[in-house]
């Protein structure tokens, strides 16, 4: 089992928020936007505004909230 499937694995039902740091690297933020799709968690991203808002841009994502 891999980082990502044992950590959806522990959060599984539970909806937790969860803070990720260094919200603006591309790496970290594709983890965090899989997980609030996939219902998980809702993420809070740290990290520079400028980068995060250029990556959402990138991915296309729709933060909804």
């Amino acid at each position: 089992m891999d980082l990502f499937d044992n950590l959806k694995q522990k959060v599984a039902g539970a909806n937790k928020t969860i803070v990720f740091p260094e919200g603006q690297e591309p790496r970290i933020f594709r983890a965090a936007i899989r997980l609030k799709n996939d219902g998980l968690v809702v993420p809070i991203l740290l990290g520079k505004v400028d980068e995060i808002k250029q990556n959402v841009e990138n991915e296309g994502v729709d933060l909804g909230d």
